[in-house]
């Protein structure tokens, strides 16, 4: 394991457990007082909090325990991109376990569903389930969202289409336009307008406003019911029919030799790796990249 391996954890760290002790004495003191304030969470903003002592003790010492974990991250004798990844993985854990997730430890949510006599658990079930049968958890009501109205509302129009994206060219806005179209790559797992969601929240719009010819890539989802073989798609597929082929395309349109691109995640990955594949054939299609993590 390599946090075995290569995170020794220091002698002094340990006296994060003693610190903990110290910490939570007066908290446990003041709630039997009743004069615990409220921690600066906003998870634990509620009235339902501040008025259960009990659970209000739970959340302080929640928070102080999220705290020593970090400190021991800190203290870590590891090498930097390993205690980013422990800070990463204790995180995940440390919020994940936050008494705000559970109905136990929520009162928030147990008046809840004393006030609604047992219709927001069956709403929470029924959302569950929902979940379940999409296969991946969501964390708003997507049908509130329609593209082109009120998400991904910047015009333009799918220039180019394949098995596996369509490349969608937005409109100008401004009286003159730069001679390289800037070319965007997001991540597979997402949607094309992650990066144009809203006015005042879209870079697509800020990059037309610039002055920019923008050109995205919209990546197909799978489907088990597919039968073109889109299933069985390679990486190297990905790189000459999806990157390359959006690149040769974008070029084509603005009679370019060469075009700006950008990447965005897992997206970034794919245009390094496919720019890399095409200086190994000796072309050079992008004069300037731009990777986004």
């Amino acid at each position: 394991m390599e946090i075995a391996t290569h995170g020794v954890i220091e002698p002094s760290a340990y006296q994060t457990g003693n610190q903990y002790v110290v910490e939570i004495a007066p908290k446990k003191a003041e709630e039997q007082q009743g004069v615990l304030g409220s921690p600066p969470d906003r998870r634990f903003s509620n009235e339902a909090w501040s008025s259960n002592p009990g659970a209000l003790l739970l959340a302080h010492a929640y928070l102080l325990s999220a705290r020593a974990m970090q400190r021991m991250v800190e203290a870590a004798q590891t090498t930097e991109p390993v205690r980013n990844r422990l800070r990463f993985s204790v995180m995940q854990w440390v919020d994940a376990l936050a008494p705000s997730n559970f109905l136990a430890t929520n009162p928030e949510a147990q008046r809840a569903l004393i006030d609604s006599r047992g219709e927001s658990f069956r709403l929470g079930v029924e959302n569950l389930f929902t979940d379940l049968q999409r296969g991946r958890l969501s964390q708003t009501d997507e049908s509130k969202f329609e593209i082109g109205k009120n998400v991904g509302i910047t015009p333009g129009a799918v220039v180019f289409e394949n098995r596996l994206f369509q490349l969608i060219q937005y409109s100008p806005v401004t009286p003159s336009v730069y001679q390289k179209p800037l070319v965007i790559v997001p991540p597979c797992i997402n949607k094309f307008y992650i990066l144009d969601l809203q006015p005042g929240s879209s870079f697509v719009q800020y990059a037309i406003e610039q002055g920019f010819t923008v050109m995205l890539v919209s990546w197909r989802n799978p489907l088990a019911s597919d039968t073109d073989g889109i299933d069985a798609a390679t990486w190297g597929d990905y790189l000459q029919e999806g990157v390359l082929t959006a690149l040769d395309v974008a070029r084509a349109i603005s009679a370019q030799k060469q075009v700006n691109a950008l990447g965005f995640c897992v997206g970034g990955t794919l245009l390094a790796s496919a720019l890399a594949l095409a200086h190994a054939k000796g072309q050079e299609p992008v004069s300037a990249l731009t990777l986004l993590t």
